[in-house]
C-alpha cells in the first residue's frame, strides 16, 4: 500500500481548487487555502509534501512566488497554477 501525503492547493478561485481537490484526494490528505498567509500557517503545522500553488495570490510578499520559496523551505514540492481571462 502507497503511503498517502499531505497535499496543499492555494488557489483563489474555489471551483478550480475543488475540482483539483476531487482528482488528488485519492493520492493523499488535501488542503485547501486561498492566500499566502493561510498558507503559510498550514505549512507550519502540517508537513505538507507536495503543494499547487495559484501564482496570482496578490501583491507584495504575499505572492505565489514567495510562497513557493516558503515551500521550499519546508521540503515541499511545488507545481504552478496560474491563469488569465
Amino acid at each position: 500500500m502507497k503511503k498517502k501525503v499531505n497535499i496543499l492547493i492555494c488557489e483563489d478561485n474555489s471551483i478550480i481548487a475543488n475540482e483539483l481537490k476531487k482528482h488528488l484526494k485519492e493520492h493523499g490528505r488535501v488542503f485547501i487555502t486561498n492566500n499566502y498567509l493561510d498558507s503559510q500557517k498550514l505549512l507550519n503545522y502540517q508537513e505538507i509534501s507536495l503543494a499547487f500553488i495559484d501564482l496570482n495570490l496578490g501583491k507584495g510578499h504575499q505572492d505565489g512566488l514567495n510562497l513557493i520559496k516558503l515551500c521550499q523551505n519546508h521540503q515541499s514540492l511545488s507545481i504552478v497554477l496560474t491563469s488569465y481571462e
